[in-house]
């Protein structure tokens, strides 16, 4: 896996939020279902002119766990200094620390999700790193989602062992 350790100021991000299921999986089912809706409606265009701050381009952010009804809230969104989320959209602010940051490549969702499952399957178990807690991400970098060398990024908070 191509990863990296960095440290992070804190940060803002505004957008569109969903409590999504993960029973069975379904979130890797509703979570490209989300994008596609968003993009059909016109709102992720609205999103992504927000961005102002790294990390640059759309997020998809994973925060709130509940392990007891098993949910996850998920956000399109992106970084901003914005203080009031515009209508519709919700504010998440991300707290400052080290992330773990693992590249993805290729066709979306299947890359993606191929690195999430590798992330902790292969390497927490072996990485001098736990889960710090906190919003995981997701960094889109433009360009076409479907091409077979599409890149972008998932980070992870994490502490030292």
């Amino acid at each position: 896996m191509n990863d990296r350790i960095e440290e992070k100021p804190g940060f803002c991000v505004v957008g569109a939020k969903e409590t999504v299921s993960r029973e069975n999986g379904g979130n890797f089912t509703r979570i490209p279902q989300i994008w596609q809706e968003l993009h059909q409606s016109g709102m992720s265009e609205k999103i992504a002119a927000l961005i102002e701050t790294e990390p640059m381009g759309l997020l998809g952010v994973c925060a709130n766990y509940n392990d007891t009804g098993n949910t996850i809230d998920y956000y399109v969104a992106a970084t901003t200094t914005t203080q009031q989320p515009p209508a519709g959209m919700e504010k998440l602010e991300i707290k400052a620390g080290t992330w773990a940051i693992f590249e993805s490549v290729g066709p979306l969702p299947d890359a993606l999700q191929d690195t999430w499952r590798k992330i902790y399957t292969e390497w927490f178990p072996t990485a001098a790193y736990t889960h710090a807690g906190g919003a995981e991400l997701e960094v889109y970098a433009d360009g076409d989602v479907k091409s077979a060398d599409y890149r972008c990024e998932v980070w992870i908070p994490v502490n030292h062992k």
